[in-house]
């Protein structure tokens, strides 16, 4: 300090001559006293330690700063830190395996760091991630009015199945439609199409979602997370959000993770299909890196039948094989992410390509000779589709003191082009080329938000921006050119009065334009004429959450909902090979407006969860394709489908019920039921999925310390689906099945490197049954048979040496 002390005075005699001796020790008093002062300021931090019930450290636990996206792990003494931080609030969870998660709001002021200590409480109930999708509301699930579910890599990879819905179908509330066993969109409460929003880093997923033959487009083996919303999400996330919301989630940064890399690899038998992904992490000094590469090659797949139905035809299935459904893959993406004091950035490219044959007998008029096996199951012929997806996706936060500003950026495009023989669709074959329906879409995406605190408030306020550009060409028309725009401003509050209660709500207003060029057909003459919509809209969302103790939570929330027309309810008119039916569009369509309500009632202690969420929607001008009774003149379109509106009902409940009578056995029922009715013809609504009820039960065999086995399980489970006999108008009712799977798995962990392997049975009686939103359905053609599922995964990690 005195050597400082002479330099200062050397230096501020030359800058300041004329000012006094006095002066000038004067200003070092200052500039020294304040030193401390500004040390504090800059270096702020957190630090703490993590204990069980004895006062014991709890090593490995995972700890994650949410605004900060920095996370990382207990050392040998239960310690962790996170410094360079700015003053504000920050919400901290703490996760084991084996104790019940933690979560806390810090206040971090400009002089006074944070020391605290957490004490984790055993439980036998699995897992549970306390504080869902922070990038947009920074709320904890219990404070959340609605029904958040939460999925993360380990339980995607321990039930893998053929697609990533049917995995998370396992979810009460969660189903698919699908097209054979590699292509499905995801159903929530009934919902589907443009009223579920799929999220990836935060940017809506486009595609072309008005399509049940059109799969998500995101390789299900990239993300860390998957977390569900069920229910009306408009207010935040869109106004195409009155179903829910699925949100792909990226894995937060481990600052003490040096590399790890992982290898996964799988077989089906069903379609001899081969998966294998690999991913790089690394991490130096505040730089994260991620790339990851995946690849699918499969089959033809089996069904457990021997002949489909194709307008009253009897057509043979040859060797139970489905011909020309074989399928390759190949998706790449690289995530770059830069956590600084002052600002966080990630980046994110992505490339989706996926070729998959479609089964000649569900897509124009099917010939007899191209049913015949051709003696090459991998062989990709016509007609077939070839899918691609680029993304790039720019996300930033900015801190302040007590506030936070972030955005997201992302440009898209959805390239897919479907080919078939011409005259297997009444086509001149000599006079055009194989390219049917060439379908290109561009998107480009912009939200921001500012958070804020003000004592027990926290409030948020967005903007949401979104502008598309859809081309067409191909022989076969069904959606022409359109332009739209839309714009939406939002606020929302969370207001915690009491420890046990937590009210939030909000308020949105959106504005939209369409513009569709007009078309028509040169031989069929079926098209569109020109068409220019604006829509504007507004709704609300209230909601309460009411925690009386640590085992009880009830939730209501009401909420006010909204969609716009879609281009394709507007203006498709053409052959939707998904259903085997002419679908025309409506230009006279108006806003769909929804009003919703959702209950929450949910139990627990260490043994048993208990949740029941029933819930009432009622859409009063909901749009939904009609059967006209007329046959339309395209090949192969049997009768015409038109879009209409009508006041609607949707109303349900699902069910969850688990419990560890044991510590090593798990034991579990979800069941979901829905209702659904027209007011204005009286019939239920069409495509609901049946009511169904799936039980499990899990016995994991203890590990020893000393061992480098870790874990050894044994599941078997099984769905019951209930007959669909509430259908709509000439729609055909479907018989209930029940279906039987079993697996087993183990790992073993060696210093830095994991191991998993796991062997699944699905359907494992080999049953014939049908689906009730399967497009096979409408030829008779069953669901996929059994199926035996290997799966490997390794994962070498190194990290900073324990201290």
């Amino acid at each position: 300090m005195v050597a400082l002390s002479k330099k200062l005075r050397g230096f501020l005699k030359k800058l300041l001559p004329k000012f006094s001796e006095h002066g000038i020790k004067l200003i070092i008093t200052t500039i020294i006293l304040l030193l401390p002062y500004h040390s504090i300021w800059s270096q702020n931090y957190i630090q703490g330690k993590v204990i069980d019930k004895e006062g014991n450290p709890l090593v490995g636990a995972i700890i994650e700063l949410q605004e900060t996206r920095q996370g990382c792990f207990t050392n040998s003494l239960g310690e962790f830190s996170f410094s360079g931080l700015k003053p504000g609030k920050y919400h901290i969870q703490i996760q084991l395996i084996g104790y019940i998660p933690q979560t806390a709001t810090l206040e971090l002021t400009p002089y006074k760091n944070i020391d605290t200590l957490f004490q984790l409480i055993p439980t036998v109930l699995e897992l549970e991630n306390i504080l869902i999708e922070s990038k947009i509301t920074q709320i904890r699930a219990k404070e959340y009015s609605l029904n958040i579910e939460t999925v993360d890599a380990a339980l995607l990879q321990k039930h893998l199945s053929p697609h990533l819905l049917a995995t998370l179908s396992r979810i009460p509330g969660i189903n698919y439609s699908n097209l054979g066993i590699n292509i499905a969109k995801p159903v929530i409460r009934g919902l589907n199409k443009n009223r579920v929003v799929v999220l990836e880093n935060g940017i809506k997923q486009e595609g072309q979602q008005w399509g049940n033959d059109h799969g998500l487009e995101i390789d299900p083996l990239g993300m860390h997370q998957i977390e569900i919303i069920k229910g009306p999400a408009s207010l935040i996330y869109g106004a195409e959000a009155m179903g829910g919301i699925i949100f792909f989630k990226p894995p937060p940064q481990v600052k003490n993770r040096l590399l790890e890399t992982s290898f996964f690899s799988s077989f089906m038998s069903l379609n001899q299909g081969f998966s294998n992904s690999w991913s790089l992490a690394t991490q130096i000094k505040n730089h994260s890196v991620r790339v990851r590469t995946t690849t699918q090659d499969y089959a033809d797949f089996q069904v457990p039948a021997t002949s489909f139905q194709y307008n009253r035809f009897i057509l043979p299935i040859y060797n139970k094989t489905l011909k020309n459904t074989a399928g390759k893959e190949k998706h790449f993406s690289i995530y770059w992410d830069i956590n600084a004091k002052k600002y966080i950035l990630s980046f994110l490219v992505s490339h989706y390509h996926q070729q998959v044959g479609l089964f000649a007998g569900a897509m124009g008029i099917p010939r007899a000779y191209n049913l015949l096996p051709d003696n090459d199951s991998r062989n990709i012929d016509l007609p077939y589709f070839n899918t691609q997806h680029t993304k790039f996706i720019c996300n930033g936060k900015i801190f302040f003191a007590y506030s936070w500003l972030e955005w997201d950026i992302g440009i898209q495009q959805n390239l897919r082009i479907e080919f078939s023989q011409p005259h297997a669709h009444g086509r001149p074959s000599h006079t055009i080329s194989n390219e049917a329906v060439h379908l290109n879409l561009k998107t480009l995406t912009l939200n921001t938000r500012h958070h804020w605190y003000i004592k027990k408030w926290h409030h948020v306020i967005g903007l949401n921006f979104q502008a598309q550009e859809n081309n067409f060409k191909g022989f076969e028309f069904i959606l022409p050119h359109f332009n739209n725009a839309q714009i939406g401003i939002w606020g929302y509050s969370k207001y915690a009065p009491a420890k046990d209660w937590v009210i939030n709500g909000g308020l949105r207003a959106d504005w939209a334009i369409t513009k569709i060029t007009a078309y028509r057909d040169p031989i069929f003459e079926n098209g569109n004429d020109a068409i220019k919509k604006n829509f504007q809209n507004a709704c609300y969302s209230f909601g309460i959450s009411y925690s009386p103790s640590s085992s009880i939570n009830l939730k209501f929330n009401t909420a006010s909902s909204f969609r716009f027309p879609t281009p394709s309810e507007l203006s498709i008119d053409g052959m939707h090979h998904g259903f085997f039916r002419h679908e025309k569009g409506n230009s006279e369509l108006n806003t769909e407006k929804g009003y919703q309500f959702d209950l929450s009632f949910e139990w627990k202690n260490r043994h048993w969860l208990m949740r029941a969420t029933p819930f009432f929607n009622y859409f009063s001008n909901y749009i939904y394709l009609a059967p006209s009774g007329n046959f339309s003149p395209l090949p192969g379109a049997m009768q015409i489908y038109h879009y209409k509106q009508a006041p609607v009902i949707y109303a349900g409940s699902e069910l969850t019920v688990e419990s560890h009578p044991l510590p090593c056995l798990h034991i579990a029922l979800y069941s979901e039921y829905l209702y659904t009715f027209n007011l204005q013809n009286l019939r239920p609504l069409p495509f609901i999925p049946p009511n169904s009820l799936l039980v499990e039960a899990e016995y994991t065999f203890s590990k020893k310390k000393s061992s480098i086995w870790k874990e050894l399980f044994c599941k078997i489970d099984s769905r019951f689906v209930a007959d669909q006999r509430r259908v709509a108008q000439n729609e055909w009712p479907t018989s209930g099945y029940s279906l039987w799977n079993v697996s087993i798995g183990s790992e073993w962990q060696y210093n830095e490197l994991q191991v998993k392997i796991t062997f699944q049975v699905q359907n494992l009686f080999d049953r014939s049954y049908l689906s009730h939103l399967s497009r096979y359905r409408l030829i008779n053609v069953p669901e996929a048979g059994r199926n035996f599922v290997l799966t490997l995964l390794i994962i070498f990690s190194r990290l900073h040496p324990l201290t």
